[in-house]
């Protein structure tokens, strides 16, 4: 982008419809409050300026402790209010200040405003918006409607029905030129203030402009009830596994695995050394033939995975033996490499093979086995030891 890109993050809401005391956004999946997702997605965009995170006043502390836990570069904390759009004020307020840097790029700026219970939107879609938003000043997500739409009379008895085809279900991001979004809060009325939630309206009420409307993948959905907890859990368990093969000389045991994390729409590359291993990979199976070596191999993994996945992940040892194994030596080795991970959150686990048995048809056992290690990433799996 040739201007800069500012992202607002209302995140002051009490999370009402949850229906449990703690607000939706900082609910715990896979061991992250759900808004470090949100962030990820803009925080590793090297388009993104700043990012600014409204967060009520009793938040604010709570918020700033789970930053520091992260390596969030780009991010401000703002204070929030009591309405969603005081709050969204709050933030497009604080994006820019007299003594600011960026000042005179600012009426070329677009400015996302996006809610914290999305963790899913995609670079494609931030893109498009922003583009349109440079060009037409406003922008925002759409999806198709699920379900017809009906009206009812004040006896509560149905009056009329739109038609479906014709309307579209709106959702954030939404992306505005910096001048529009400031403008529009600039002369924003109370009831709107109140009561208002649409930032498209304001655009296009207080400063004449239309919005252009993006398709967007149906990943941009809102975590609002409880059950929606777990559906985002699978979701980004899916999403989250970035998994490589290493030192796999056999195509079959290479395509076998390939296949089984295919059918949960996952990509795994293959190299043959460590080193050559792509920085964005959390989940590794290596093969290693004969025990003499997997606990330098793994240690060496290990501290790689350590220092490229940050939010945890997955390492599986394959040991293909042409004898049969020194089993209370490898179980020693699975328990302390285990113990070694601990802090790291990284499962590790070691596949045992013989020789024979391999050649028999155990490939697509390895397989089936390799892509549940990597995909579920359950705790109760680290330092075990699988026979095969």
């Amino acid at each position: 982008m040739e201007f800069p890109v500012y992202v607002v993050l209302p995140a002051a809401g009490s999370g009402e419809r949850m229906g449990i005391n703690q607000p939706k956004q900082f609910c715990h999946i896979l061991g992250l409050p759900l808004i470090i997702y949100t962030i990820e997605c803009f925080e590793r965009l090297p388009w993104i300026t700043r990012i600014f995170v409204v967060i009520s006043l009793e938040k604010m502390n709570y918020m700033q402790r789970i930053l520091n836990e992260s390596d969030f570069q780009k991010v401000e904390l703002v204070e929030g209010d009591s309405t969603r759009h005081r709050s969204i004020r709050n933030g497009v307020n604080a994006i820019c200040n007299p003594d600011d840097n960026e000042q005179a790029d600012m009426e070329k700026g677009v400015v996302i405003i996006h809610d914290a219970v999305r963790p899913f939107v995609d670079e494609d879609t931030l893109r498009k918006l922003t583009l349109a938003a440079s060009e037409f000043g406003a922008s925002g997500a759409i999806r198709p409607l699920v379900s017809t739409t009906v009206a009812a009379d004040e006896d509560g008895f149905l009056d009329h029905t739109l038609v479906r085809s014709k309307y579209r279900a709106s959702h954030t991001p939404q992306a505005f030129s910096y001048p529009i979004i400031k403008t529009a809060y600039e002369k924003i009325s109370e009831d709107n203030l109140d009561f208002g939630t649409e930032c498209l309206h304001l655009a296009q009420e207080y400063c004449q402009v239309k919005a252009k409307l993006i398709e967007a993948p149906d990943d941009v959905w809102k975590v609002t009830y409880r059950r929606d907890l777990y559906a985002a859990e699978a979701l980004l368990k899916e999403k989250r596994v970035f998994p490589c093969l290493v030192g796999f000389d056999d195509n079959r045991l290479v395509k076998s695995i390939q296949s089984h994390l295919a059918e949960k729409s996952l990509r795994c590359s293959s190299v043959h050394w460590l080193t050559s291993t792509p920085k964005h990979i959390n989940s590794i199976a290596i093969m290693v033939e004969g025990e003499e070596n997997v606990q330098d191999q793994a240690n060496e993994a290990l501290n790689w995975l350590e220092e490229h996945a940050t939010d945890g992940g997955c390492l599986i040892m394959i040991l293909l033996m042409k004898c049969p194994p020194n089993m209370e030596k490898l179980h020693q080795i699975a328990h302390t490499l285990s113990n070694q991970s601990k802090g790291s959150a990284i499962n590790v686990s070691i596949l045992v093979l013989e020789e024979k048995t391999y050649y028999m048809g155990a490939v697509e056992r390895i397989g089936s086995l390799v892509t549940t290690l990597m995909f579920d990433r359950l705790s109760a799996f680290s330092g075990q030891l699988f026979v095969v």
